[in-house]
Order: C-alpha cells, then sequence, then structure tokens
C-alpha cells in the first residue's frame, strides 16, 4: 500500500524530468505536477500521524490515467502539428491541480473529525 504510490510517483517523476530536458514538455509542467505529488504525499504523512487515512480519490485516479495519456503521447507523438497533445498535457495539468485541492479540501475536514490525541 506504501510502497506501490511512490513507486508510481518515482516513475511520472522521472518521465517528466526527462521530457523537460528533451525540450518535450515545458518546465513549469512538470514542476506543477511534480509539487502536486509532493504536497499530497507529505499531507498523506500527516494523516497517517494523526491516525487518519485518507483514501485515493475519483480525481486522484483520473488525474493518473491523463499523466499517463500525456506522457505517453508526449513520448510517441511527433510535435510537428500535435495540438492535441498540447491540449492533453494541459488537461493534465488542470486535473492534477483540481485533484491536489480536492485532497486537500478532504483532508481539512477530515483531520477536523479526528479528535486530538
Amino acid at each position: 500500500k506504501v510502497m506501490d504510490p511512490i513507486a508510481d510517483k518515482l516513475l511520472v517523476t522521472s518521465a517528466l524530468v526527462s521530457l523537460v530536458a528533451l525540450d518535450r514538455l515545458a518546465a513549469w509542467v512538470a514542476m506543477v505536477i511534480i509539487a502536486r505529488e509532493f504536497a499530497v504525499s507529505g499531507l498523506r504523512i500527516v494523516a497517517i500521524e494523526q491516525g487518519v487515512t485518507i483514501p485515493a480519490s475519483f480525481l486522484g485516479k483520473l488525474k493518473t490515467a491523463i499523466q499517463s495519456l500525456a506522457i505517453l503521447a508526449l513520448i510517441a507523438v511527433s510535435v510537428d502539428n500535435a495540438e492535441w497533445v498540447s491540449l492533453l498535457v494541459y488537461l493534465a495539468v488542470a486535473i492534477t491541480v483540481i485533484s491536489g485541492v480536492d485532497y486537500f479540501v478532504k483532508a481539512r475536514s477530515l483531520l477536523r473529525e479526528t479528535p486530538a490525541t
């Protein structure tokens, strides 16, 4: 349960960094996605320390699917005339931010419900 999400995050992070290095992806896109991953992971650690489990949400799963498709498209599709790839990347950024906000909002209410120890 712990290692699988970490492995996923490492795989996505390494792909994003590689795509930036190959000039296939803007650095700000990679930074937004990676920052969200660190923030949500940190949030989950804080919650676990307080005895709260934050389950994966539909938005989080959708984020993973869209990010994976965007990364695959960036690797497989030629840069020329691939506007749909850019749209997919921007969709990945949008759902990444939205799902990150969703996790923090849900965690806030879950952590408030937990009695102080």
